[in-house]
């Protein structure tokens, strides 16, 4: 299982989705309004050695820390996999367009062509591998 950091989205942690530290803290929220002018957000921060502190965090889940970024600034995560897949590349009218079905394998891709539902006017190119990121709920999944 993979962990993929996107930028801090103060309304989707607000909503429960997962959040970790930059540097691979889980995060357990206390308070998104703290009575602080700068930094409203405060949470309790388990780093990857098990110790706690607690941090407060401006709403963007960055520390004011000038040019250095703390490992415990705020990311969202996504949970999942990188995989290898195989899809199909046409031509219409001069624009490359991918096909609408992921293979496992070169030769499933190249069998499967003649099947997918393409415009008559497209052209098979060739089959070509492409990185998928697999999102899963959570990290035991």
């Amino acid at each position: 299982m993979e962990v993929h950091f996107k930028p801090f989205d103060l309304e989707a942690a607000k909503n429960g989705e997962p959040v970790m530290t930059r540097g691979g803290g889980t995060v357990e929220f206390i308070s998104f309004d703290l009575n602080d002018k700068h930094q409203k957000i405060a949470a309790i921060i388990t780093d990857p050695s098990g110790r706690q502190h607690v941090e407060s965090y401006e709403t963007d889940g960055s520390k004011d820390y000038g040019d250095c970024p703390s490992p415990d600034t705020l990311k969202m995560v996504s949970f999942g996999k990188m995989v290898k897949k195989w899809v199909n590349l046409y031509r219409e009218k001069g624009i490359e367009k991918l096909g609408n079905v992921f293979y496992d394998t070169w030769e499933q891709a190249e069998m499967g062509q003649p099947n997918e539902q393409t415009s008559k006017c497209m052209e098979y190119v060739k089959a070509i591998q492409v990185d998928i990121w697999y999102k899963t709920t959570c990290a035991g999944e």
